[in-house]
This record gives structure tokens, C-alpha cells and sequence, in this order.
């Protein structure tokens, strides 16, 4: 019995009941706009590929009369009609394995193609089966308003075209794009370059048993935690249990394993090549072992404001998608966004970890300063003590409340001998410039970055503003260094950098979303800051 019939029989017996038809047209439309990056796109279709266990992967990206056009082609299982059908569905329901499927959430195709393409055709044999054919192309769909599919066998011609392109395969898929207007790149070769370093990173896992190649050039690993370098040191490799409880209520539990690195101190030169950088601080998220996001650094994970001194740091969070729902991983892949008590479980962890890792590059670089340099530093630092009443704006301190008597109970339960281990685990500081004891309300210290890193950094210790310059930006050396004899104009220059970094903290203790604004904000200020001084 068809949907329709279906429909029409509860309409006669359920009053008031009514089919509630989608507008295909206004749907699509809505799809083709949903912000899916090209190559997030193609890589949804690659993740059908490695989970129809496939050895080969092609990726072909062209023009033909002019416009677009995108194959991807796998020599992997093949579909049936049945599975061909609910493939070409929006929302598919075909079966996936838990805990190693990529394509999971079945939209995939669908939806990738769509933000692709106008006209998406699949054709596809399981061994020992016929060469199936199956289309979806938005022309039709208008034309209807209604979401239709042309499925049926491929004709003689696509047969030997499907035998050439997969070299006779036993058995196998071809996907090809037509009328690609939603690819954004307007240079193919670009497209061709990002696809390429994206799907060595994303894939990273799984290169070693399948072969992905870009218009006929093999993808290689991207080492993200450059493991292959023995100066590359691993400060943590552990796997962490989580619980949660599901949509339905029901408890369940799961394993995460967290790695953390921190990369050689490469020369300048090497970490410009290699990408070594501000932006790609922070975790790469694998989900089955294909990453889904990088270069996170956020509060739901303990992370903080991005800062030079973490530039080397990286680490990988995996989990098996039996996991998606704690760790909030949407259809897309795209990232996650984890459940309060699973991030609140792993928060103090990570950031524990974070700060250990600034800690050593920051015993590291440490910058000298003359004593004339240092004694004007503390001049302002006096005089910003004195004013701290005044000024406006102060960052709020997030503090944990605790009961006073389970605080106690804390201290007591830490030995002697723990205390003892902790003295001898400290870890020596950068140098920094502060006020009279008794006054820590701020703080200046020094590091010696490099030029294209940010004038300064703010960040807070508890209730302490700790502003650090940056000692190789052309901003200290004009201002600060070529004007140690001038009290005045230092000290103007301590306090306003004090002022810009006390408002940055401000605005991002009230309000976590802003961390990415201001990071943007004070790069582009440091950037060209530095071409009008150079």
C-alpha cells in the first residue's frame, strides 16, 4: 500500500487528520542553502565509499562545456535496487554498523549533493549484479514540486563507461555531480589543493588500508601530530569513561581517548610551512577514527583564548559513534557540542593539561629586558593599582562555589607525601613584572614570540589582569625599546595596553561567543600594525 493510500485511509478514520505535504521546491532550496562546505561535501561521499569498504577511491573534478562537473568513483560493495532507493532518499534508511560507520545519519549523499549540484546520478554494482542507475536532478523536482528519482538499469553505454571508470571491478559506485553552482571555488585547481590537504587530514586513519586519489594524485597522510618526529613530545595519551543519559532517559556509558602534544620548536621559517600558527592550535575531534573538526580550542572543552605560547600545542579527542549523542555530533560531522555533565567531567582535565603544556613553552622564550625597560613597566604598574577603583568594566571571576565543609574534607584527603610530590613537580614560570606584594590585581610579563605574532596577550589568573607583550613585534620595538628615555610615552603605551586588554576581558568573561571576535580582532590589529611599522 502506497503513502498516499496509507494517508487517505487514516484521513477516514481519525478525525481531523491531514496529510501535511512537504513543498519540495521551498525544501530544496532550503537544503541548497544550509552553509555544507564543498569539501565537507565530497568528503560525505568519500565516508560512503571507505564504508562500502572500498580500496580505491578516485575523485575527479572538471569542466565539461563549461560547467562543473564532480565523479567520485569507489570500487567498494555496491548497492542493491533496495539499498539504491532509500541512498537517493532524504533521510535514508539503510543499516549501518555502530561503531565504525562514517555515514551514519543517512544525508549524506542527498544533502551533499545538493549543495553541490544540480543533477546528482549514482551508478552502482554488487558483485555478480547488474549496473543500476539512479538520478535525482532539481529540474524535475521543480517541475513536479515534489521530490521524485529516476531508478532503473544503466544502458549499454554507461555500462562500458561504468567498466572503464572503475577497470573492471567486480563491484563498485560512481557518483557524478552535473551542474555543479554550488561549487564556490572559481579556480578548480584551489578546490583541488584545499580537497587535498583535507582529506589527507580527515582520512589520516584510514590511508594506510585505502588509497584515495584527486584527479589521479594519491592523497598522503597528514601527520596532524607530527608523531612521525622524535622531538614530537606526547605529555598525554589516556582514555577517559563517560555517562550520560539519552533522549529517552536511559543511562548509557562510553569511552573517550584523549591525546595531547606538543610539537618540535621548529624554526620560523619551518612553522610558517607547516602551518604552525595561532588558528591551528587546539584538538582535532575524531569520530570512528575520521576527524570531524579541528583546530578546536573552546570553553566546552576546557579550552581558552588562543595565545603564541600555544601554538605547538595539539590533540586528539576520538570516540566511536556510539557516542554521538554525549558528544553532540550533528549530521553534518562537523563538530560537537557535548552534554554539560560529559564536558564538566573532562573540562578541569583538559585545562589542567593546557596549562601545563603553556607552562613549559613559556619557561622556553622568556625575553630580558633592560633595567631601565623593567623599572618603567613597574612605574605604570603602580600607578594602574592605584586607579584599579576608578576604572570601568573589571573581567567577572567565574569561581566554584563549595561548601566549606567539603573543602575540608578535600585537604584531608591529600597525604603528606602528594604535597611533597607536588612541590617537586613545579614548573618554572616566564619572568614576570608585577606591583607590591599584596597588590596582584596586574600583572606584566615577557615573551619573546615572533614578529607576526599579536602585540599582546591578556588573559586572567583568578583576579589578576596578566597582560603579556609580545617583545618581537615592531610595536614594542618602536614604542617601548627606541624609548626607554622617554618615562611619559612608555608608560601611556603600558596603560593603554592594559586598558585594551582589561575590555577584551570583559567582554569575554560576559560572554564566551566573543573569544573568536576578539581573537580576530586584535590579529588584524597586530597585522597591520606591523606593515606600518616595518
Amino acid at each position: 500500500m502506497s503513502n498516499n493510500e496509507n494517508f487517505k485511509n487514516l484521513e477516514e478514520k481519525v478525525e481531523g487528520f491531514k496529510h501535511n505535504p512537504i513543498n519540495a521546491v521551498k525544501f530544496i532550496e532550503s537544503m541548497m542553502n544550509m552553509g555544507y562546505e564543498n569539501t565537507s561535501a565530497i568528503c560525505d561521499i568519500i565516508d560512503n565509499s571507505v564504508d562500502a569498504k572500498a580500496h580505491n577511491i578516485n575523485v575527479s573534478i572538471g569542466k565539461e562545456n563549461e560547467n562543473i562537473r564532480i565523479i567520485i568513483a569507489d570500487d567498494g560493495t555496491g548497492m542493491d535496487e533496495a539499498t539504491l532507493d532509500q541512498a537517493l532518499r532524504f533521510g535514508s534508511d539503510t543499516l549501518h554498523e555502530e561503531d565504525s560507520d562514517l555515514g551514519k545519519f543517512g544525508m549524506g549523499l542527498t544533502t551533499a549533493g545538493l549543495s553541490l549540484a544540480e543533477k546528482t546520478t549514482v551508478f552502482t554494482k554488487k558483485e555478480n549484479g547488474e549496473i543500476l542507475k539512479g538520478v535525482t536532478d532539481l529540474d524535475e523536482i521543480r517541475k513536479y514540486n515534489d521530490l521524485v528519482k529516476w531508478l532503473g538499469k544503466a544502458n549499454e553505454q554507461e555500462i562500458i563507461s561504468f567498466n572503464y571508470e572503475l577497470q573492471n571491478a567486480k563491484s563498485g559506485t560512481i557518483v557524478i555531480f552535473e551542474k555543479c553552482s554550488g561549487v564556490k571555488y572559481k579556480n578548480l585547481g584551489s578546490l583541488c589543493s584545499i580537497l587535498t590537504k583535507d582529506v589527507g587530514r580527515i582520512f589520516r586513519k584510514y590511508l594506510d588500508r585505502v588509497n584515495i586519489f584527486i584527479n589521479n594524485k594519491k592523497v598522503e597522510p597528514n601527520d596532524w601530530l607530527f608523531e612521525g618526529d622524535s622531538r614530537t613530545k606526547i605529555i598525554s595519551d589516556e582514555t577517559y569513561d563517560i555517562k550520560w543519559q539519552n533522549k529517552y532517559g536511559q543511562e548509557n556509558s562510553g569511552q573517550i581517548r584523549i591525546k595531547f602534544a606538543l610539537l618540535p620548536n621548529f624554526e620560523q621559517k619551518i612553522m610558517k610551512e607547516k602551518e604552525i600558527n595561532p588558528r591551528t592550535q587546539g584538538f582535532s575531534i575524531l569520530r570512528n577514527n575520521r576527524e570531524i573538526a579541528y583546530n578546536v580550542l573552546n570553553p566546552d572543552i576546557g579550552g581558552r583564548v588562543r595565545h603564541p605560547m600555544l601554538n605547538r600545542f595539539r590533540g586528539e579527542i576520538s570516540f566511536d559513534s556510539s557516542c554521538d549523542y554525549a558528544m553532540g555530533v550533528n549530521f553534518q560531522k562537523n563538530g560537537i557540542e557535548m552534554l554539560d555533565n560529559v564536558a564538566n567531567s573532562l573540562r578541569q582535565t583538559i585545562n589542567n593539561t593546557i596549562n601545563t603544556i603553556a607552562r613549559m613553552v613559556g619557561s622556553e622564550r622568556n625575553a630580558e629586558l633592560d633595567p631601565e625597560e623593567e623599572d618603567i613597566h613597574n612605574q605604570a604598574l603602580e600607578v594602574i593599582e592605584k586607579n584599579q577603583n576608578i576604572l570601568v568594566d573589571k573581567p567577572m571571576v567565574k569561581t566554584e562555589k563549595r561548601d566549606k565543609n567539603e573543602n575540608e574534607a578535600k585537604e584531608q584527603e591529600k597525604t603528606q607525601k602528594e604535597k611533597d610530590d607536588d612541590k617537586g613537580k613545579r614548573v618554572r614560570v616566564a619572568k614576570k613584572f608585577q606591583n607590591k606584594p599584596g597588590i596582584p590585581n596586574a600583572k606584566f610579563e615577557f615573551k619573546e614570540y615572533d614578529r607576526t605574532s599579536n602585540i599582546f596577550f591578556p588573559r586572567l589568573e583568578g583576579k589578576t589582569v596578566v597582560i603579556t607583550f609580545n617583545t618581537a613585534h615592531p610595536f614594542y620595538e618602536r614604542f617601548i625599546k627606541d624609548n626607554t628615555d622617554n618615562v611619559n610615552l612608555v608608560s601611556a603605551v603600558d596603560y593603554l595596553v592594559y586598558c585594551m586588554g582589561l575590555a577584551q576581558l570583559s567582554a569575554i568573561t560576559a560572554d564566551d561567543t566573543k573569544v573568536e571576535y576578539f581573537e580576530d580582532y586584535m590579529q588584524s590589529i597586530s597585522t597591520n600594525m606591523r606593515k606600518f611599522l616595518e
